[in-house]
């Protein structure tokens, strides 16, 4: 018992746990505290629409809202051979319950799966329905990048919003929703979009993931700095777009157009976030190989941040560094304390108020993140994770590891070749 108490001497354990403290500290300020924000916004934006909708209707009398209330809205469509999901998307587009005017337009990007005719057929019943397609000698660009930017110069409404085809919104209000939002200090919207929900352990990470993503871009967003974009579901100002290079950050990658414009390009001061289910789309779930592929893109594209923005991806990974500290510092005080009390053949009573706090600790550690996701989950009706959350970012460095890997490995796919 001498040599074990002199291999550890009696201030350690509480070196240990006032470790163990600051680590959970810096863990609740670098990550915990931001679970709340999804929920704060989607409150936020609901009280917008109803002062809104209380505006429009005082200012025409108390009549039903008329067409000249609200903007003239374009929707775009980039596509690439997805005749599939457009069969499904457009014509839930089309039928969106909007009381202003608004558009549709396919930016084909040299499609050979029938869109074109498709797209035509369409136009017969819907007159504001309309296509733009890529030119067959573009080969200078990235063809996304150009049919988004010819949708965006084609419209004739100066608010724009990019949808996938393999987003949905999930009802006919949509639109109306989104529009209640769309104000004139307002010049770039980013919505919460998600994947479907299959029950796959697959989609359960992706759904996560674009959960705590969409905090972070929050958390961001509210010390003065844009932190990407997600692919679909967000709006911008034409004459803005136009005014601005446009994609021109990303011109050197086949990827992330829209990822870097919102962070190089896009002014926080005149942005709004959209949090409610109401503005809401949701996407279909693909295959592992693809979300696979979109992780290591995602990761090339943070390379190309500004120094602004990649702070906080680096405090995301400092956070990543706390929580395993806490969990090789917190699991040498329970393997010692265990240690130590079976040759003993007795419990150490002395070590009681620290075996106390460093159990409170790992409750913490274990509970904090799946509290501080709750609100967050419920405000965007995505169902509870409950344990898998802190397992989740306990695996979060591994799956790091794996995606810059594999960026290295692929980086020569990542440079767009001018031809």
């Amino acid at each position: 018992m001498f040599e074990l108490h002199f291999m550890c001497p009696d201030y350690l354990p509480i070196a240990v746990v006032a470790f163990c403290v600051l680590l959970v500290l810096l863990l609740y300020m670098l990550r915990w505290h931001r679970g709340r924000l999804a929920a704060k916004y989607a409150g936020w934006q609901h009280e917008a629409q109803q002062v809104e909708i209380a505006t429009h209707d005082a200012y025409y009398g108390g009549q039903a809202r008329g067409k000249a209330a609200y903007p003239k809205v374009s929707i775009v469509v980039p596509a690439c051979n997805q005749l599939a999901d457009l069969q499904f998307q457009l014509p839930r587009l089309l039928a969106q319950r909007y009381a202003g005017k608004f558009e549709v337009i396919v930016a084909d990007q040299l499609s050979d799966d029938g869109t074109e005719e498709y797209v035509r057929h369409l136009q017969q019943e819907h007159p504001n329905l309309r296509s733009t397609f890529v030119p067959a000698t573009s080969r200078h660009i990235e063809l996304r990048k150009l049919a988004l930017t010819l949708g965006i110069k084609a419209a004739w409404s100066d608010w724009v919003i990019v949808v996938n085809p393999e987003t949905s919104p999930d009802t006919l209000d949509w639109l109306q929703h989104y529009a209640e939002n769309l104000g004139e200090e307002i010049d770039f919207v980013e919505a919460y979009y998600n994947y479907e929900d299959d029950g796959s352990l697959a989609a359960r990470r992706a759904i996560l993931e674009r959960v705590q993503q969409f905090n972070l871009r929050l958390q961001a967003f509210e010390s003065g700095v844009m932190l990407g974009c997600e692919t679909a579901n967000f709006a911008v100002r034409r004459s803005v777009f136009v005014a601005s290079p446009g994609f021109s950050d990303s011109l050197c990658l086949p990827f992330g157009e829209e990822d870097l414009y919102a962070t190089c390009r896009v002014d926080p001061r005149r942005t709004a976030f959209l949090s409610s289910p109401d503005t809401r789309l949701t996407e279909e779930m693909p295959v592992t190989p693809w979300l696979r592929a979109q992780r290591v893109r995602h990761t090339e594209a943070v390379r190309h941040y500004p120094a602004r923005a990649r702070r906080y991806v680096w405090r995301e990974r400092f956070a990543d560094v706390c929580l395993w500290l806490f969990m090789l510092a917190g699991g040498a005080y329970v393997g010692w304390r265990v240690a130590s009390d079976m040759l003993r053949d007795a419990y150490n009573a002395s070590y009681l108020w620290t075996d106390v706090a460093m159990l409170l600790l790992w409750t913490v550690v274990i509970t904090a993140p799946i509290l501080s996701l709750r609100r967050s989950l419920k405000a965007l009706k995505e169902r509870r994770y409950g344990l898998y959350v802190p397992l989740s970012d306990t695996l979060r460095p591994l799956r790091g590891f794996y995606n810059h890997l594999s960026r290295r490995l692929q980086r020569k796919n990542f440079v767009r070749r001018y031809v």
